[in-house]
């Protein structure tokens, strides 16, 4: 193989490899070049453009995003293959800042509950429940169940698409079921996926 083939990346290549993880050697920003060709074509190497008689051209900052990115995950995957221990004990996923929001998928509000259930806290939980059209006497009632089905601990949470069962038309837009009881007998319980002014929320 000459030396332009080993060295050369075409276009197509660089955006099939750029979801895989690169090599440390390539450092984004320096070590990748862009190349215009003679005939205007790009292509992209781990050397100099001089060494093709291509032009240096500026590497998309997308593509460099990407490249420091699985980086970053690449680091972060060895550190925790080189102490597993420190992925067992510490690591404790959590809820998204207030800040950031209500659900504005069915992915998020499964993501946020399951970090409410890991927190513990009943408050965070009720962040995402749907509480339009609820009394004062019913609001709760349903916090004391809440409180105890953050007491209970998640085991597992799945989500499921209102239209492949039985109720969509009552303005559900999916289920949730939730297998509860870390240290007492399981229980299953599940939740309507309200969508109300852009948002998803959940609903006993």
């Amino acid at each position: 193989m000459n030396t332009r083939a080993r060295t050369v990346i075409t276009l197509l290549s660089v955006v099939a490899l750029s979801a895989l993880p690169w090599s440390h050697s390539v450092q984004a920003g320096s070590g990748l070049q862009r190349c215009q060709n003679a005939d205007g074509s790009i292509s992209y190497t781990d050397r100099g453009c001089a060494v093709l008689g291509s032009k240096p051209m500026p590497v998309p900052a997308e593509l460099l995003t990407r490249i420091a990115s699985e980086q970053s995950r690449e680091e972060q995957t060895a550190e925790l293959d080189a102490f597993p221990e420190i992925a067992e004990t510490n690591y404790t996923p959590g809820r998204r800042s207030p800040l950031g929001g209500c659900a504005r998928s069915k992915q998020q509000l499964l993501a946020d509950l399951r970090g409410a259930f890991a927190l513990g806290n009943v408050n965070r939980l009720a962040e995402s429940y749907h509480w339009v059209g609820k009394s004062n006497r019913q609001a709760q009632q349903q916090m004391l169940q809440l409180e105890r089905m953050a007491g209970e601990g998640l085991l597992e949470a799945q989500l499921f698409d209102a239209q492949i069962g039985l109720g969509a038309g009552d303005g559900s837009a999916a289920m949730l079921q939730l297998t509860l009881g870390q240290d007492q007998p399981r229980q299953v319980v599940d939740l309507d996926v309200m969508r109300y002014s852009g948002c998803y929320f959940a609903r006993i």
